[in-house]
């Protein structure tokens, strides 16, 4: 993709940390089932929480990673439509936030394209995109720029007005840092969009029949020897 600047419309997210075990509270039910006749146990049809669901921490990870999966999804879509692949090196890449509808117009007015100091970390908005559009982050060996600014993006004047999103700026054909003078080899050595999709189902489907061969999806979860916490 011969372009110089690439503009993905999208809000910036974090990347979100998952465990070995992470997996499993996308397999333990937000609804009490128990007892199959009446519409979970007492303790449910109380609360909306009880032993036999997923506990008040778990919904809200998997809320959390079902938002970064999406993301991650978006990302790697907007990428395939645009037929571009991430380089190695020789690019930067800058977030820009929109401002929260809260704020007075007059400090909309002066943080408009100021830095961005607050979270989500820096680092973590990069990770997000290479978690999305690579599997291989060690392939990426050097940034020539990146950074996060505010952007105004409410449409309207009214404070309940609603913003628009924000959006993720990559610029290609940048120069690269060479301390020791060196001949560069392989320059335009890009990490393919092909091969990243191809793992990403690969491994989908690793963890999808070892699912099923250690036979959790047939276990009665309401077993008192196997409790769900």
């Amino acid at each position: 993709m011969n372009i110089d600047r690439l503009i993905l419309p999208i809000t910036p997210q974090t990347k979100v940390e998952a465990t070995q075990n992470t997996w499993m509270i996308f397999n333990i039910p937000e609804t009490c089932y128990k007892g199959r006749k009446k519409a979970g146990c007492a303790e449910w049809r109380r609360t909306g929480l009880c032993k036999h669901t997923l506990n008040a921490r778990g919904r809200y990870m998997k809320r959390r990673l079902e938002k970064y999966n999406d993301y991650k999804a978006a990302i790697l879509a907007l990428a395939k439509s645009a037929g571009f692949e991430l380089p190695m090196y020789g690019f930067a890449l800058y977030f820009y936030f929109p401002i929260p509808k809260r704020w007075s117009l007059q400090d909309r007015t002066a943080m408009h394209g100021q830095m961005h100091h607050r979270k989500p970390d820096l680092d973590n908005c990069e990770k997000a995109i290479f978690d999305s559009l690579t599997f291989r982050d060690e392939q990426i060996s050097q940034l020539s720029g990146h950074g996060k600014f505010w952007i105004d993006t409410k449409i309207g004047p009214k404070r309940t007005d609603p913003i628009g999103p924000g959006y993720i700026e990559i610029l290609f054909n940048q120069p690269v840092y060479n301390p020791l003078g060196v001949e560069w080899i392989d320059q335009s050595k890009i990490i393919s969009l092909k091969a990243t999709m191809d793992y990403k189902k690969r491994r989908e489907a690793k963890k999808t029949r070892s699912y099923e061969k250690s036979g959790r999806h047939k276990k009665n979860l309401f077993k008192k020897d196997d409790k769900i916490r």
